[in-house]
């Protein structure tokens, strides 16, 4: 049961209200129940803790009460516990809703949708399958090195810098590794500096029109990588299992649930710097009040060392949070204020000022209103979203695919139009 709470005149820092609240919360969640808490605070913010989930709302401070806020936005309030509404009204909207994967339906489920259908993917065994294995290979890496392939739009919400990053890891592992991206997106040129900078043996073979130049590649690669975090299934991933190549996925999408066994899911973690209390604190920022300084930059690494050690990963001992170097002193402040600084300064005019009018434009419009204005990261996600329910609806049945039945852990009976992976801008 998800059980959400609302407060308000909660105490910033302690008070009894505040700790029946975390009392109740971590009752609730040792009873297998999900606890939601909304209340007001300095700023907005949405964290796991050992209560559950606490969810606080910007809110201005009441005077005279010592520091309590106040919950006013009321439409902002109602929006936040009708997040659903889109799935309810797709819901309504279509006979069934077909899901390809549980992960995918735990939002239709977490509305309690009647008409909702499990139907998972499918591929086409005839074109991929591990006899495609030919010269595709020849053409990208030599006698003893490592094929990888990264088979995917090059947008955004695909995480397409994952698989360059992994590159570099191997390289600088000593593993003589290449990569080939299969696909077309508005990231290709900034990916492709990237790798260019770096000195990465990188392929862009671009949109693959057709499906059996895919399934040479896919057939040929040692490793296939899947990093997008919002997949609901990855059909690509699934090919490339039906080539008989392993796959390496996100933790975070559906793909665990359809690779299985095949292939392996990669947890991902997150550093949530503004609910950390110490990014606030005036010692770890440069005299511009804008970059980190030494020791902000040595904060940051040992937060990550903290969570990749918490997530099992063998990091090693922490990095040493104090400076190697002693603090600039206020002449030298200045200086780099007047040099470099303003350099920063007038070149960042040209992309960071518009943007933060256009956010401070968008504040102002949607304020009265009660609700947050989308900035264009919040409409990256909205799209995503959208997207996603976009795959779960069928529209016109699914043909030429044949049943998936030589996979041990691939479980997709049929596929549709949306599932594209290798596709164009």
């Amino acid at each position: 049961m998800r059980i959400v709470r609302l407060a308000n005149f909660v105490a910033p820092h302690s008070g009894g209200l505040r700790t029946s609240l975390a009392e109740l919360g971590a009752g609730y969640l040792a009873a297998g129940h999900e606890p939601v808490l909304v209340t007001p605070g300095r700023r907005d913010g949405d964290e796991l803790t050992a209560q559950g989930r606490v969810i606080t709302l910007r809110a201005p401070r009441v005077p005279f009460t010592g520091g309590y806020r106040v919950l006013w936005r009321r439409r902002r309030v109602a929006w936040l516990l009708d997040a659903d509404w889109l799935n309810r009204r797709t819901a309504r909207a279509y006979h069934r809703v077909i899901c390809t994967t549980s992960w995918a339906a735990a939002e239709f489920g977490r509305i309690g949708a009647a008409n909702l259908v499990r139907v998972p993917l499918g591929v086409d065994l005839a074109t991929f399958s591990p006899g495609r294995a030919g010269r595709a290979r020849d053409r990208y890496v030599g006698e003893g090195q490592i094929l990888l392939v990264h088979c995917g739009r090059l947008s955004a919400e695909k995480k397409p810098q994952r698989s360059l990053a992994t590159l570099a890891t191997l390289r600088a592992a000593g593993l003589p590794a290449r990569l080939v991206v299969a696909g077309e997106g508005p990231l290709r040129s900034r990916l492709a500096r990237r790798a260019a900078r770096a000195g990465l043996p990188v392929t862009f073979a671009g949109f693959l029109p057709g499906r059996a130049d895919l399934a040479a590649l896919l057939a040929s690669a040692d490793v296939a990588i899947a990093p997008g975090p919002a997949e609901t299934f990855g059909l690509a991933a699934l090919e490339a299992l039906a080539c008989g190549t392993p796959v390496v996925v996100s933790a975070e999408s559906a793909l665990p649930e359809v690779v299985g066994e095949a292939g392996a899911s990669v947890p991902t973690v997150h550093l949530d710097a503004a609910c950390d209390p110490a990014t606030y604190e005036r010692c770890y920022w440069s005299v511009d009040r804008l970059h980190p300084n030494e020791r902000g930059h040595r904060l940051i690494a040992c937060r990550f060392h903290a969570l990749l050690a918490a997530a099992g990963f063998p990091v090693g001992p922490g990095p040493d949070p104090e400076p190697s170097s002693p603090p600039p002193t206020r002449l030298a402040e200045v200086g780099w204020m007047a040099t470099k600084g303003t350099a920063w300064l007038v070149r960042r005019s040209r992309d960071l000022v518009p943007a933060l009018a256009g956010l401070a434009l968008r504040e102002w419009l949607h304020g009265s209103e009660g609700r947050v204005a989308p900035g264009p990261d919040d409409a990256e996600r909205d799209d995503t979203q959208r997207e996603r329910v976009n795959l779960n609806v069928l529209s016109r049945s699914s043909v030429n695919l044949r049943l998936t039945s030589g996979l041990p852990s691939a479980h997709l009976k049929v596929r549709n139009r949306f599932s594209k992976c290798n596709e164009r801008t």
